[in-house]
């Protein structure tokens, strides 16, 4: 239904373990760009480490033969940053994820589709100051960043930690 634009604003809360990272950051962009790859992700996280993970994944499995036998229209071009190049990739069809903290720099492109996963560090969470900067990212930052904000869709996947988090 968010691919489809139906839902565009979506909560999934799990708890850790149960590969919600690997469905919301990496299966499901990567299984959008099979149906529409001009859609353009902004996806996020508190942690770095945790939004480039799941960048390099897509990617993986992008450039994959087994994907590439199926959708071989979706191809990221090679460049001599190919190998490297996480934080933004994108497709011969001007497709694209951009990767970044929510206290990162979201400045330069826009999108049509946010995926947020996990984003208050558990540490932080009972953090009045942690929770207010990601609620105001949510609410203020974010909403800038889409192309058209009449089918913008925005996914956010995470564990309860607080009553004011931001599911």
């Amino acid at each position: 239904a968010v691919a489809r634009r139906e839902i565009r604003d979506l909560a999934i809360n799990l708890p850790p373990g149960l590969s919600k990272s690997r469905v919301a950051s990496v299966l499901f962009p990567s299984w959008v760009w099979a149906l529409d790859p001009e859609r353009r992700f902004l996806c996020a996280s508190y942690s770095g480490d945790v939004v480039l993970r799941d960048a390099r994944k897509m990617r993986t499995l992008v450039e994959g033969n087994w994907y590439r036998e199926r959708w071989p229209g979706v191809r990221i071009p090679r460049d001599e940053t190919a190998s490297t190049a996480a934080a933004l990739f994108e497709n011969t069809r001007k497709g694209f994820r951009k990767s970044e903290t929510v206290r990162g720099q979201w400045t330069g492109e826009h999108g049509d589709d946010c995926i947020v996963d996990d984003p208050l560090d558990p540490m932080g969470a009972t953090s009045t100051v942690e929770i207010d900067t990601v609620l105001e990212w949510w609410n203020g930052t974010m909403p800038t960043r889409f192309r058209d904000h009449s089918k913008s869709t925005r996914a956010c996947v995470m564990q309860r930690l607080h009553v004011r988090d931001l599911s």
